[in-house]
Formats: structure tokens, C-alpha cells, sequence
């Protein structure tokens, strides 16, 4: 859960921070390899999904407006690698990595959807500010 001043892009800017630094990318898949000259045993999985970040809105015009904004800041199509979720329209796909979408249409599949699975991630708090004019002076 992230707390900030309106504005301040907790809605638009950090989720597509978070996609950038590789926090929606799936664990590279395992894969067993066998020495040269193919004839070892070689097995390599389905492709993992990508993991997901989570945006909740009040509304669904909040919703699909705040979806459509960052799909297009992200050159992206919408309902593909962002999309929203809200009653009786979901506009995701499997490679949605960004879901916008009403509190319980957005966070509902997460009791089953092992890539909304609450994983505990370290963010740095912001330095504190300085509103001393004289130590901010050069």
C-alpha cells in the first residue's frame, strides 16, 4: 500500500516504476540441460506469467481512465501488458502486468492468482525534508 499527496503519481508513475525495475517479470524458468551434441535430456517449461501490479479506484470511470492513461504513457495497448477490471468488464489478458481496476473486481482473483500473492518488498522512504532556507544554501 503506498500513501502520498495527490499528485504525486502513486496511481500512474509507480506502477510503471515498479514494471521497469523488472518487479512484474516472471523468475527466469528453470531449465535442464544436457551436454553438447543433443543428446541430453533438455525440458523446458511453458512460459511463466508475468507478475502483476495491483492499482484499486474508487470508481470505474476512475478505473478505466487511470488504465488507458498509463498503457498509453507505456506505448502499450490496452488490455494487454495494462489493463483494468471492473463489475462486468474485465479488459486483461495473460500478459496484463498492470491491472487498474474497483476494490473487489481488481482484488478478488488474488485469493486464487498466485502473482498478486503478498510478497514483502523493501521500498526507501523518501529523504526527509529540510525546510531550513540556510542548510539548503550552497
Amino acid at each position: 500500500m503506498v500513501v502520498g499527496e495527490t499528485g504525486s503519481g502513486k496511481t500512474t508513475q509507480i506502477p510503471q516504476f515498479l514494471d521497469a525495475a523488472g518487479y512484474t517479470r516472471p523468475p527466469a524458468s528453470k531449465r535442464s540441460e544436457g551436454g553438447e551434441g543433443g543428446g541430453g535430456n533438455t525440458s523446458t517449461s511453458a512460459p511463466a506469467r508475468p507478475l502483476m501490479v495491483a492499482v484499486t479506484q474508487p470508481r470505474r470511470v476512475a478505473a478505466t481512465t487511470v488504465a488507458r492513461r498509463v498503457a498509453e504513457e507505456m506505448g502499450v495497448k490496452l488490455g494487454e501488458e495494462v489493463g483494468y477490471s471492473v463489475r462486468f468488464d474485465d479488459c486483461t489478458s495473460p500478459r496484463t502486468r498492470i491491472k487498474v481496476g474497483t476494490g473487489s473486481p481488481c482484488l478478488r482473483p488474488a485469493s486464487g492468482d498466485r502473482r498478486l500473492l503478498p510478497t514483502p518488498t523493501p521500498l526507501s522512504p523518501p529523504p526527509p525534508k529540510n525546510n531550513n532556507p540556510q542548510q539548503n544554501s550552497t
